[in-house]
């Protein structure tokens, strides 16, 4: 079993990068699925038919992406990996428990170079810094549960702090150009609806002001109440015409800090702290 489970990761390493903490969980989950007893093949009632049997789902190996530079070659490897020395150190017949198991596989394959957690530590920075736009909040999160000891963590992320800022600020332009197309046509938009609702309530104001007019020059005994009635809806009007010009006047900018709202948090779910991302947004 120790020697399928180094044949196993060392095939994986051989096309990925993979750190001791991952190790540890694929190790687990390996061992896990091979120790569970399968069903028997039933007999054929028929002695000349015989059942074939398929090939064991371990065989099979996840493909990785060639172009990725996270996913490479970390030297040369043999076709069908083994362990040195394996006589005396893995595949004892002597029964393990998983633990040990794994704890003598990371062991071994830190030993022959298939796992390293520096050479592992450097190309997945390079990874989630450069394509997936990851901040180091996020980065560190990650690191943690794969046990990276904290002081290494910090030290990984300071190394790459101009990095992370040239993201930064990438990420930031690229979503201010998507939110300035957005932000424009709603800019557009509110104005041209505020302007045609100025419109016909200063149309309103003007007939209420000819029909006020009109009710003075006449004699008729109605008319002072018609007046009353007439100056009341005047001065809902105007208000209301107050509050449209207010309102068109600020559109801009309530559109623009709701851009702004959005721009903050699409880099701190990234995982960026508020402070750099403030930083950036000023400088635009």
């Amino acid at each position: 079993m120790e020697q399928k489970a180094y044949n196993y990761m060392a095939t994986l390493c051989s096309r990925r990068e993979i750190c001791s903490g991952q190790a540890r969980s694929m190790l687990e989950r390996f061992l896990k699925h091979h120790s569970t007893p399968t069903a028997k093949t039933p007999k054929s009632p028929h002695p000349k038919i015989a059942h074939s049997s398929a090939s064991h789902p371990s065989a099979s190996h996840p493909s990785t992406d060639a172009n990725s530079p996270f996913d490479y070659k970390c030297h040369s490897i043999i076709s069908q990996p083994t362990l040195h020395n394996s006589s005396q150190t893995l595949g004892r017949p002597a029964k393990n428990s998983e633990a040990t198991i794994i704890k003598r596989v990371i062991a071994q394959l830190i030993a022959d170079a298939f796992i390293d957690d520096r050479r592992f530590l450097k190309a997945y920075l390079k990874d989630k810094i450069e394509f997936a736009g990851w901040g180091p909040k996020k980065i560190e999160k990650q690191l943690q549960e794969w046990n990276f000891p904290q002081e290494t963590i910090n030290k990984a992320l300071a190394e790459n702090e101009k990095e992370l800022d040239a993201s930064l600020r990438k990420i930031l332009e690229k979503k201010k150009e998507q939110l300035e197309k957005e932000s424009g046509k709603k800019i557009g938009a509110k104005r041209r609806g505020l302007n045609e609702k100025v419109e016909k309530l200063q149309n309103s104001v003007n007939e209420i002001n000819k029909l006020i007019e009109q009710i003075k020059e006449s004699e008729k005994d109605s008319s002072r109440q018609r007046l009353q009635l007439a100056y009341k809806e005047l001065r809902r009007v105007q208000q209301k015409l107050q509050r449209t010009k207010f309102e068109e006047s600020n559109a801009e900018n309530s559109i623009k800090a709701t851009y702004r709202t959005k721009l903050i948090a699409h880099a701190t779910s990234k995982g960026f702290a508020l402070e750099n991302i403030l930083s950036i947004i000023r400088s635009f």
